[in-house]
C-alpha cells in the first residue's frame, strides 16, 4: 500500500498583523489559518487491524503480543489500541500517528502478510512469527507503553516494611545503596549522638565526588519527611577542586516503595542486590528499544 503526503500551500493573508514577518513561516500559517485538519486515517486504523507488537515486560525482556486497533465511532482519527484488558489511545492523521508518548511519521516495511509498520523505529508486525524472529535476531524494535499503562504498585505491607527498615537505618546507622544511572553507589549512615533529637549524616560516595547530608526527623521519624540541615558535595580525585555545593534547611518527602525510597533527589535501596537488579533491567530495556526513542 502506498501513502501520500500532501503538502498544502496556503496563500498569504492580505491584512497581516504588524510583526508577523518576525515569526517562522510555519508559525505564520498557524496564526492566520488555524490548525491543519487531519488527513483520512490509515486503513489499518479506520477499521480493526491486529498487529503483533514486541513489548517489554517489567523485567525488561521482550514478548510478542497481539494488539488491535479500535477506532472511535464518532471520530475515525482517534481510537484505542487494545490487548486483553490493556488499552492505549492513538490519534492517526494519514501517515502521522500519536500513540502513547510517541509522535511519529509511520511507514510500511515489507509486503504481503509479513509487512510491518515502522512507528518511530519500533516495528508493528502483521505476522507473529516475524515478531518471534525479530526477538531471536535481537532486533532493537520494541514498543514501550510503560508511560501510558498503569503499573501495579507494591502492596501496603511491603511499603510499611520498607519504611520501617529505612527509618531504622536513619536512626541507628547502617548501609544503603544509591541508584546512579546504570551503577549502584555505596551510601552509609552515621549517627550524631551529640543531639537530643534523632539525627545523623548520610554519605554517598560517587567516583568523582562525595555528598554528605546532615538530617533530623523533626521529632517524628515516621512523619514521611526528612529535614536536611546541611547538604554539601566535595570533589574527589586528582582534579578535586574542593566543596562545590551547600544547601541548608531543606525538607524532602519520603516516597516509599518495595525495598526502595525516593528522597533527597536520590533513589535509595535497602539492599544492594535490588539496586543492581533494577539497573540491569534498565540496561536490558534500552537494548531492545530503537535508538530513536
Amino acid at each position: 500500500m502506498r501513502r501520500a503526503l500532501l503538502l498544502c500551500l496556503v496563500a498569504s493573508v492580505a491584512h497581516a498583523d504588524p510583526g508577523d514577518s518576525d515569526w517562522p513561516k510555519d508559525v505564520q500559517l498557524k496564526i492566520h489559518d488555524g490548525d491543519v485538519p487531519d488527513d483520512p486515517p490509515m486503513a489499518e486504523f479506520a477499521s480493526p487491524t491486529t498487529f503483533t507488537l514486541m513489548r517489554l515486560g517489567d523485567d525488561g525482556a521482550p514478548r510478542c503480543e497481539a494488539w488491535t486497533t479500535k477506532a472511535d465511532g464518532g471520530d475515525p482519527n482517534h481510537g484505542e489500541l487494545v490487548h486483553d484488558k490493556l488499552s492505549v489511545p492513538w490519534h492517526d492523521a494519514g501517515i502521522r500517528l500519536d500513540v502513547c508518548d510517541t509522535h511519529a511519521l509511520v511507514r510500511e516495511d515489507g509486503a504481503g502478510a509479513a509487512y510491518e509498520l515502522d512507528v518511530d523505529g519500533a516495528k508493528w508486525f502483521k505476522d507473529a512469527r516475524t515478531c518471534q524472529a525479530a526477538i531471536a535476531k535481537k532486533r532493537a524494535v520494541a514498543t514501550d507503553f510503560s508511560s501510558c499503562l498503569d503499573q501495579a504498585g507494591p502492596a501496603q505491607k511491603a511499603i510499611d516494611a520498607t519504611r520501617a527498615r529505612f527509618v531504622a537505618v536513619l536512626q541507628k546507622g547502617g548501609a544503603l545503596t544509591v541508584r546512579d544511572g546504570d551503577a549502584c553507589r555505596a551510601a552509609k549512615v552515621v549517627l550524631d549522638h551529640g543531639t537530643q533529637t534523632p539525627s545523623g549524616t548520610l554519605t554517598i560516595e560517587y567516583p568523582d565526588r562525595v555528598r554528605s547530608l546532615h538530617y533530623d526527623f523533626d521529632n517524628d521519624p515516621n512523619a514521611g519527611k526528612l529535614d536536611v540541615t546541611e547538604d554539601h558535595t566535595d570533589s574527589r580525585g586528582s582534579d578535586a577542586t574542593g566543596r562545590y555545593g551547600c544547601v541548608c534547611a531543606d525538607e524532602y518527602e519520603l516516597h516509599v516503595g518495595d525495598g526502595k525510597v525516593d528522597t533527597l533527589d536520590e533513589t535509595l535501596y535497602l539492599d544492594a542486590n535490588a539496586c543492581r537488579t533494577a539497573a540491569a533491567v534498565a540496561v536490558r530495556r534500552r537494548s531492545w528499544l530503537p535508538t530513536s526513542n
